[in-house]
């Protein structure tokens, strides 16, 4: 389940190098009503189109072929951090976004990351396992990854570790909001967590580094990027941190996302075409 169409990836990397339709088409050779079609959904490229919009929007051509024609998804990925931490994917189809929860099962405590989707949902799968909340991080403050922050965390003092530049948006929704800079390490529960910033998506993006799992919220998606919402003068800043800071990452990492399949490091770099 890819989070991204071909038409999302165009749309994504014309909108982040600051190129308005008319202008790729110019370049490109690919008329603006493909173009647009394309990025609405109505329409699906042929090769030529594919690789013409590739080599103008610094995409790799097989990489974004591979998505266009939809023959690569990743495979599935170890539901686990260190082999020995169950991770519980929960969906929210509201949103299309993920909550994750970490567990430790000699402790029972879990750390909840981006708790953006349902709070019945997130609440009984707690229940469900019999854990005690010790931490949320929050890789960004857009409302589908904290949206029910309150209703998780109530008049609790559970720590809140978001981006230090984003910590004040959230500080009147939870009592213990703790902001983290870049490389911080912190240790929750049985784990020592490594914040690494990567911005773009939003100004404090923060994944965080468990051992050999990392959530990226909306940094990257399998087999793309989120939307550099900072402005195309940080779209080169954004993807180059995202290769910084998670794919020099050892290849087996397995990398969680706010939104669509989890997947690698090894699978993005062989088939992202971002990179």
């Amino acid at each position: 389940m890819l989070e991204d169409e071909f038409g999302d990836l165009i749309a994504k990397a014309r909108n982040g190098l600051g190129m308005s339709v008319e202008n790729l088409s110019q370049r490109s050779g690919v008329s603006q009503a493909d173009i647009d079609a394309f990025e609405g959904y109505r329409k699906d490229p042929i090769r030529h189109q594919a690789d013409a919009l590739a080599h103008i929007l610094q995409l790799d051509p097989q990489k974004l072929w591979e998505i266009a024609e939809e023959s690569w998804e990743p495979a599935a990925v170890s539901q686990s951090i260190s082999g020995i931490f169950p991770v519980e994917n929960l969906w929210y189809e509201g949103y299309r976004v993920w909550t994750y929860l970490l567990g430790d099962l000699a402790s029972q405590v879990c750390l909840i990351v981006d708790p953006g989707g349902d709070a019945d949902d997130t609440m009984s799968a707690v229940e469900r396992r019999g854990w005690t909340i010790c931490a949320v991080l929050a890789t960004h403050t857009h409302s589908d990854h904290v949206g029910v922050l309150k209703s998780v965390v109530g008049e609790s003092s559970i720590p809140v570790y978001v981006g230090a530049g984003e910590a004040s948006s959230i500080s009147g929704v939870a009592r213990n909001v703790l902001g983290v800079s870049h490389r911080d390490n912190f240790s929750v529960g049985p784990w020592m967590v490594e914040a690494r910033v990567t911005p773009g998506h939003t100004p404090a993006s923060t994944c965080f580094l468990i051992d050999d799992g990392i959530f990226v919220g909306d940094a990257m998606f399998a087999g793309s990027i989120g939307r550099t919402n900072t402005g195309a003068h940080n779209y080169g800043e954004h993807i180059a941190s995202v290769r910084q800071e998670v794919l020099s990452l050892p290849g087996t990492t397995v990398i969680f996302p706010g939104h669509g399949a989890q997947t690698t490091v090894a699978e993005e770099l062989d088939h992202n075409p971002f990179f």
